[in-house]
């Protein structure tokens, strides 16, 4: 595995860091990983992903229309 150093302002760090709680995620790292993987994968994997959010989101209603 590789590291990567970027600069920043104190701002943009500070941005990132409230953005990262509003999503949901423990660090800046975590959520600059996740971006990161999201723009390199394939459009397959954009559409499984986003078939299983979708799914995930509205199990209940499709056990209720069953």
């Amino acid at each position: 595995m590789t590291t990567i150093q970027i600069s920043l302002e104190e701002a943009e760090i500070t941005l990132l860091e409230q953005k990262a709680q509003s999503l949901g995620y423990e660090s800046v790292d975590e959520l600059i990983q996740k971006t990161v993987h999201r723009l390199l994968e394939t459009e397959e994997e954009y559409k499984t992903r986003l078939m299983h959010y979708i799914v995930d989101k509205n199990a209940e209603l499709y056990r209720r229309l069953a």
